[in-house]
């Protein structure tokens, strides 16, 4: 098919037809029902449910799932930084390659270039001089994502499902079973930099790193003064601590094992079959290759629950020691402590203003990670990380 829809309005049931036919569809659709889904999340992706009509005898294809570039202005950041084209590569290249269950993939198609492009970007920036890179990136965000392409995404619809919350406190069976996933998928690649290198589209940690801290530099200021109010003198220690000492924070943290990324492991992107006790894990845009502590600091930042912070960590270790990574207590916490502060790193763009969290559940799941990741992240003692 070379017919990529741009938009919602290009869909029509002759194109589902075809694209439909490459997952076995043997009817024709004749028209289709729709309904958004994921208000408020989809921040970067527009997230449609799509029925066709008449009903296809195979029932896996009676509700589907359809992605493409949200309509917001975060498309030209997604577009710039690659997370479309990511995404469906991940599904056409590495979904294979997991041990955890991720959504079934019908069909995928996109105006491709070439798979490091993305990358080459960033380490671009990181080359120049800084006060050039300041000057340059918030023009290569607006504009270097104008040129309309083509993405889209066919995925087996997860309704039937239940859809984990991340404003809701987690049971403490869902914690568990959520820990336990995120270490099966880290031991998939842990320390493996061979298999890594296989897939060069995905984006390694310090190269994404180099780009936050340029937007760092920018935006800290901007942000303190947007969150005033949330942020306490500690907070704005830890921020002072991140802009002063970023080269040697990206130095020491670049140094541990590197490991596939979900990186946006959140109760919103897990999908629970109660009836198997098995997790689904979707949206795939921002996986990057990086330490593990990046995931699981963010999982556990952005997940309310009773389960006492040192039972999880040691629940991980523990999975991660099954699968045969054998790590030490100390070695969890150290990446979990780095992991908190290199997001708190990324929670610094949201002062760009290149980031549209639309008007429903968005704005409230960012306020919500944002509490609980500064909170988690007062404790670090933070002469200790560099040491």
């Amino acid at each position: 098919m070379h017919d990529i829809p741009v938009g919602l309005g290009d869909i029509s049931p002759r194109w589902l037809t075809a694209a439909l036919r490459s997952s076995g569809f043997e009817g024709e659709v004749v028209s289709y029902e729709s309904e958004i889904i994921g208000e408020g999340l989809g921040f970067l992706g527009d997230i449609v449910r799509i029925r066709p009509q008449p009903t296809p005898a195979d029932p896996t294809l009676q509700s589907i799932v359809l992605k493409i570039p949200t309509s917001l202005k975060n498309r030209n950041l997604g577009q710039t930084l690659g997370v479309y084209e990511r995404e469906i590569r991940f599904y056409q290249e590495l979904q294979s390659q997991l041990s955890i269950r991720t959504p079934v993939h019908l069909y995928s198609d996109m105006d491709a270039t070439p798979p490091e492009q993305a990358i080459k970007r960033l380490e671009l920036l990181g080359k120049l001089p800084k006060w050039l890179a300041r000057m340059l990136l918030p023009l290569a965000v607006r504009y270097g994502g104008q040129a309309s392409k083509g993405y889209v995404l066919l995925l087996r619809d997860l309704g039937q499902y239940r859809i984990g919350d991340q404003l809701a406190e987690g049971s403490a069976s869902d914690m568990r079973l959520a820990i336990d996933t995120l270490a099966m998928m880290h031991a998939d690649f842990y320390a493996q930099p061979k298999k890594l290198a296989s897939y060069p589209w995905i984006i390694p940690f310090d190269t994404g790193a180099r780009f936050m801290q340029i937007m760092m530099d920018v935006t800290h200021r901007k942000f303190c003064q947007i969150y005033e109010d949330k942020l306490s003198p500690r907070h704005l220690e830890i921020i002072a601590w991140l802009v002063a000492n970023a080269d040697r924070f990206i130095e020491t943290m670049s140094s541990l094992p590197y490991t596939l990324l979900h990186g946006d492991y959140r109760m919103d992107n897990l999908c629970f079959d109660d009836a198997n006790g098995e997790l689904i894990v979707f949206d795939w845009q921002t996986l990057l290759q990086g330490p593990a502590g990046y995931d699981l600091s963010y999982f556990l930042a952005t997940t309310s629950t009773e389960v006492p912070l040192d039972e999880v960590l040691e629940r991980y270790q523990a999975q991660m020691n099954r699968s045969g990574i054998a790590l030490s207590s100390e070695q969890v916490r150290n990446e979990f402590d780095m992991g908190l502060l290199a997001n708190i790193q990324r929670l610094l763009l949201l002062a760009t203003g290149d980031v549209d969290f639309g008007e429903d559940r968005g704005p409230a799941v960012v306020d919500d990670a944002m509490e609980r990741l500064f909170q988690m992240a007062e404790s670090i003692d933070l002469d200790r990380v560099l040491s």
